[in-house]
């Protein structure tokens, strides 16, 4: 059995035409050779297994037989005239030395002695310092040829005597035609899905690539290798483990996307590989959209196509806030304690970010037409009949009706969901019922409330979302379940007759079918004022107005709910003690002046020490 060759030295090149995504570089040395114009000193830098050492190793095959085709056919008697160093293992002073003393003596045969220095960055301090006249003047046979990965650890002394060559990442392109070519050669049956995965987990590295695939192939058996096989040896995710989550992301079905996570985590990944995967999924699904950067789609053709029929269906907005989303998980992601669960509320947002939105601007519109009726009323004569107002009301409707559909049109992830119609529906049935003209208990025809829910600041369709915008108590309540007052519920609205103990009845009302003893215990020992249509309790600490505050809002909802026109409920701190503080003050400062009529001694020994009474104290 013969001696096995790992495929990187098998089918390492040998000229510079075969060197594998270094085009520029290769074809500027070809030039300099041919014009006779080479340089006594290079510096090749670069990521690992890009081919620094083979150029080196072909520029120096070159210079000495001054040609640049044909260098495989040729001899290898000059090669007594190339010096390869590892400067990892000669980093010390005594190291150059001993190699300035070799470039003293001329070259046998060929045309010039050529020093390959690989890890120069590992010489140390001195080193550099004995190398550094050599490279500086050399003798006109020696040149001198330095690689490393860390350019920036180099002195700038070294790097302005050096022509300067960057070697860059090679393209996953590049690296699956090199594996094709191995294959081929040895006779493999590859799947082409495979070759994308070997190629994009060599991050640039074609080396990399190489070993991975003999460890792959070592194992076959006149079998061919699949992507399943592929992606169980190399323990990574698919790509189509991203593509399902996006879609059940994208018709807001947080079920489905968990199921798969949890699928991920028992194959043994973590829960940042899995946000970077799906991060990096969404990207190309944005990429997808703009036609200017599908030259940056990297994978199989099957994925892209998958990715561009995706991006079809997904909005910009839905897109750029899950990659913000994304993005914010994964920098708290190592401060998360349970961090299963940090995933998974992250992918509850993504899925509910576009309910949010469309919730948010329909509340947005509909406040905005119940300011508008408020304060321009329409105006009516004795004539005006029902149906006139019923137009007039339905018009209203029909506007909140456009304004939803034209956020619907926005947000829609796709066109034949039935269960995004029904959400629709229900959506729309809400605001027509938030809308709809509630009586009063006089029967009042001039006026037609419009109630709308008070609503915090939600976020615009335009707006960035993040994990704080998000945080709301209906981010996970189906639409259905939003519900408004029914116009049964509205019409059980009493008048209000303008007294604070028909308020507190109401108040108690509330305390009570929510067992709320500890509330109402506290608000029965305040002191109660009605002032510009507010009833303000007044607390005498701190803590207790806060502890008040937090159930004020749903207070002030149900007292609204239950009387037509009520005052705005509100709690105030106002600190005591400071009469007492002030009678205790003058009760000192006469305590004291008795005290100085019965004792004159004592007021003159006050005087003339200069001392002075703290009455405060």
């Amino acid at each position: 059995m013969g001696q096995f060759i790992v495929s990187a030295r098998k089918y390492r090149p040998k000229e510079f035409k075969e060197v594998v995504g270094q085009e520029s570089i290769t074809e500027t040395l070809t030039r300099a050779i041919t014009a006779e114009k080479i340089a006594q000193a290079f510096l090749f830098c670069g990521p690992r297994g890009v081919g620094k050492t083979t150029t080196a190793r072909i520029l120096a095959k070159a210079v000495n037989l001054g040609k640049i085709d044909g260098l495989s056919e040729e001899d290898e008697d000059f090669a007594f005239n190339i010096f390869e160093l590892d400067a990892a293992s000669n980093n010390k002073v005594e190291d150059m030395r001993s190699l300035m003393e070799q470039v003293r003596i001329p070259p046998q045969t060929g045309r010039y002695k050529i020093y390959i220095i690989d890890e120069v960055h590992m010489l140390s301090q001195a080193a550099f310092n004995a190398f550094l006249k050599t490279l500086e003047e050399p003798p006109p046979y020696a040149i001198f040829i330095l690689a490393t990965t860390e350019k920036h650890k180099i002195l700038p002394t070294i790097l302005s005597r050096c022509q300067i060559f960057d070697f860059k990442r090679i393209s996953v392109p590049s690296i699956i035609q090199q594996l094709k070519h191995v294959a081929q050669a040895e006779q493999y049956e590859v799947e082409e899905e495979a070759y994308h995965i070997i190629a994009e987990s060599a991050d640039g590295a074609l080396r990399d690539a190489l070993s991975v695939f003999d460890r792959l192939v070592a194992g076959l058996d006149n079998s061919k290798l699949t992507q399943a096989s592929v992606l169980q040896q190399l323990n990574i995710l698919d790509w189509s483990t991203f593509s399902e989550t996006t879609e059940g992301l994208m018709i807001n079905d947080h079920g489905r996307a968990i199921s798969l996570f949890n699928q991920v985590l028992e194959q043994g990944f973590e829960g940042d590989m899995f946000m970077q995967g799906l991060a990096e999924y969404i990207r190309t699904l944005l990429i997808a959209k703009d036609a200017r950067l599908h030259s940056l789609m990297m994978g199989s053709k099957k994925k892209i196509q998958r990715a561009s029929e995706q991006a079809e269906l997904a909005t910009p907005s839905f897109l750029i806030n899950a990659l913000a989303l994304i993005n914010d998980a994964e920098v708290s992601y190592q401060r998360a304690l349970n961090k299963r669960l940090h995933v998974e509320v992250c992918l509850i947002r993504i899925a509910h970010a576009s309910q949010v939105i469309e919730q948010g601007a329909i509340k947005k519109k509909t406040a905005k037409l119940d300011t508008e009726s408020r304060t321009n009323p329409p105006p009516q004569s004795n004539n005006t009949s029902q149906d006139d107002r019923s137009d007039s009301l339905n018009n209203k409707i029909s506007e909140v009706d456009k304004s939803i559909e034209h956020v619907e049109s926005l947000e829609e992830v796709s066109t034949n969901s039935a269960a995004d119609e029904q959400t629709e529906k229900q959506t729309i049935t809400q605001s027509k019922e938030t809308i709809s003209p509630q009586p009063d208990a006089h029967d009042r025809e001039e006026d037609i409330p419009v109630e709308s829910k008070p609503t915090a600041s939600v976020p615009s369709t335009g707006k960035r979302l993040s994990l704080e915008d998000l945080d709301t108590d209906e981010l996970l309540r189906p639409k259905s379940e939003v519900k408004s007052p029914s116009p049964e519920e509205s019409a059980q609205r009493i008048s209000w007759d303008h007294k604070i103990e028909s308020i507190l009845a109401q108040v108690e009302d509330y305390l009570q079918k929510n067992d709320h003893q500890s509330v109402a215990s506290i608000l029965d020992k305040l002191n109660v004022s009605l002032k510009d249509n507010q009833v303000i309790f007044t607390a005498t600490a701190s803590a207790q107005k806060d502890f008040i505050e937090t159930h004020m809002a749903s207070i002030n909802k149900y007292v609204q709910e239950r009387l037509s026109d009520a005052p705005t409920l509100c709690i105030v701190y106002q600190q005591q003690g400071r009469q007492e503080k002030n009678g205790v003050q003058q009760n000192a400062k006469k305590t004291a002046e008795l005290m100085h009529d019965k004792n004159p001694d004592m007021r003159n020994f006050i005087d003339d020490l200069g001392l002075e009474i703290d009455y405060s104290a």
